[in-house]
């Protein structure tokens, strides 16, 4: 903030600066060049992905519509619009604060929020590419990884996660307290790369539990879905946004941009996965590998518990030809 003075007449008050007032910054200073000057370190964890990566994320979206709308004023050259997303999505708590990154990019904090939304849309767009259940050859791999562990015929599992929000809804807030006492939604994840989905819960509940064959089952249930606890930790991790979402959902409708700021991230999980940039680091709350909950659930029906049982007494005795049981 610049210095000032009051001054004072007879009759009014005015504000003298004693500084002249500082250029706005134009829309010449932001190239590309200057954005990739950044240490390549640093720019991965800026970005949440290499210059490679952040060059190829760009031409995937750069032809949308989205960027290409008449205004009074030009936007932001939409390398740097993808920039501004990345680390706002990849950012948590205060770090995530549309003031924080008004301050830093001299921008107004409206221009902040217009760009999250342009770029956010246009990585929802190409959801149907790089979000989508695996087909029959992709189905094929996974099985046989699975059918090696005792799982014959499947063709990966369901897992569920919490997605914390910072503060309570304004509408129907309590359906959002969860068990860990915070509000939160409930997100479930199927068909993320080699950790799709199965269609059976395989929990035993009650005196079920105690069963020793039911125990060994649990554990080559956990053992074997592991790899989905592994996914969502490195997509928390990766865009930490989705830790704590600083989202207003004040009224219904806004929970379309929180739910399209959740898919941005799955997508750009997904796509930079394909193009070979990996990220190995975990969120901490989802590594994990132990029984499993044991939430209660609707009685199952006769087929589906002859079904359950065949599964378990060939996924045990094979574990058991594999000397991985017993425990």
């Amino acid at each position: 903030m610049r210095p000032r003075r009051w001054t004072s007449s007879s009759t009014s008050y005015r504000i003298e600066y004693l500084e002249a007032r500082r250029p706005p910054k134009s829309r010449g200073e932001f190239d590309l060049q200057q954005l990739f000057n950044m240490p390549d370190y640093d720019f991965r964890q800026a970005a949440r992905t290499t210059k490679d990566g952040f060059v190829q994320v760009l031409e995937k979206i750069v032809c949308n519509p989205v960027f290409h709308r008449g205004g009074r004023r030009p936007q932001l050259p939409i390398a740097h619009q993808l920039a501004l997303t990345l680390e706002r999505l990849g950012s948590n708590g205060n770090g995530a604060s549309v003031g924080r990154f008004s301050r830093n990019l001299q921008v107004g904090r409206g221009t902040v929020i217009k760009v999250l939304r342009r770029v956010i849309k246009a990585l929802v767009s190409l959801g149907r590419t790089y979000v989508r259940w695996p087909d029959a050859q992709r189905r094929a791999e996974i099985s046989e990884v699975l059918r090696k562990e005792g799982f014959e015929g499947c063709v990966g599992f369901v897992d569920g996660t919490t997605i914390p929000l910072f503060q309570r809804p304004g509408f129907d807030g309590k359906t959002f307290f969860d068990r860990k006492k915070r509000y939160s939604l409930n997100t479930q994840i199927q068909g993320v790369q080699e950790d799709a989905a199965s269609r059976q819960r395989s929990e035993y509940f009650d005196e079920a539990s105690n069963s020793t064959i039911n125990t060994e089952f649990n554990y080559c249930v956990a053992k074997a879905r592991v790899r989905n606890e592994h996914t969502i930790g490195i997509l928390k991790a990766r865009w930490s946004s989705l830790r704590e979402m600083q989202l207003h959902l004040y009224i219904r409708r806004h929970m379309r941009e929180v739910v399209s700021w959740l898919y941005s991230c799955v997508v750009l999980h997904n796509m930079l996965a394909q193009l070979g940039d990996q990220w190995q680091e975990l969120e901490s709350e989802d590594q994990y590998l132990g029984g499993l909950d044991s939430t209660p659930d609707e009685p199952a029906g006769a087929s589906e518990v002859a079904f359950r049982d065949r599964v378990k007494n060939a996924c045990v005795a094979y574990n058991y030809e594999k000397g991985v049981l017993p425990l």
